[in-house]
């Protein structure tokens, strides 16, 4: 625990593993908390079955630097049932994470909320788990209320309900990324998006392969939601088993790209092919350009 400015440490070559709740009310059990504006570099470590948070980095000032490193198997609180990210980076801190694993977490992999900032390198996010308590979650990457995330070089896989969520005012920029097989919700077997984009959030995906997702390949909703794609290849996007709301089952969706409800997009240097339902569908969007 690295807490207040001018509180520095540096890690090297560690195993930060199976750290318990507390005992009073089950409560955290976190591998690394960085916060009140600490300064960490962490290289070569594995940060392994600890509880609630792998690693946890909040508030401005506050800057975590990590390299080569896996943060697997965080699990959830069993008295609360939340919890279980490999990474949750909020308020305003700085992270910069190169060449790292986020494996076998729970509820998602990652977030990245409130402001802010982290910076990624050869980074692979993959088979993240739902809640054991409900099958809920289960996502790859979230980015929410004005998070930034800039990503260059990684593999988003084997995840369940949105593979990568940007949404409420955030902005993700993505680089030479693929997101492939996420799965429907194991809790109502809905979604299993690769990539979702609403609430004024935007997207900028530069040579991209979003494929073998479910429902949308890459779905950008809502007004002021923007996405700017080049190079981009979005192959073998399946139906879900169930549709969201009243939908129901057997078979919904399953289209390449999707620009919904008064959002923009703009499609360069693209292919999508097999695709279940449509390969682009355009249903009241504000504004696109394919070329």
């Amino acid at each position: 625990t690295v807490l207040d400015h001018g509180s520095m440490v540096r890690l090297t070559d560690v195993h930060i593993t199976r750290t318990r709740p507390q005992v009073l009310d089950d409560f955290y059990g976190i591998g690394v908390i960085v916060a009140r504006g600490g300064h960490v570099e962490i290289e070569r470590a594995l940060i392994d079955h600890n509880t609630y948070v792998g690693v946890f980095a909040y508030q401005f000032g506050t800057k975590v630097r990590l390299t080569d490193v896996i943060v697997a198997n965080t699990q959830p609180s069993t008295l609360s049932q939340k919890g279980g990210r490999g990474f949750n980076i909020q308020t305003l801190c700085e992270v910069e994470i190169v060449r790292a694993l986020v494996h076998h977490n729970h509820d998602t992999g990652m977030i990245v909320g409130i402001g802010a900032v982290t910076t990624m390198e050869d980074v692979t996010i993959s088979h993240t788990q739902p809640y054991p308590f409900d099958m809920s979650g289960g996502r790859g990457l979230t980015v929410v209320f004005g998070g930034q995330v800039q990503w260059s070089r990684g593999i988003v896989e084997n995840n369940y309900d949105v593979g990568v969520l940007v949404a409420i005012d955030s902005n993700l920029v993505l680089e030479d990324v693929v997101v492939r097989n996420t799965q429907p919700r194991a809790s109502d077997q809905s979604f299993g998006r690769g990539i979702g984009v609403q609430d004024r959030s935007s997207l900028t995906y530069l040579r991209g392969e979003v494929t073998a997702n479910h429902e949308a390949g890459i779905l950008v909703q809502g007004a002021g939601s923007v996405g700017e794609l080049s190079h981009i290849s979005v192959t073998a996007t399946d139906e879900t088993p169930c549709g969201w709301g009243d939908s129901g089952c057997g078979g919904f969706m399953g289209s390449g790209v999707i620009v919904y409800d008064e959002a923009r997009m703009n499609l360069e240097d693209f292919a999508i092919t097999g695709s279940v339902l449509a390969g682009l569908q355009l249903i009241n969007a504000a504004d696109f350009h394919g070329a």
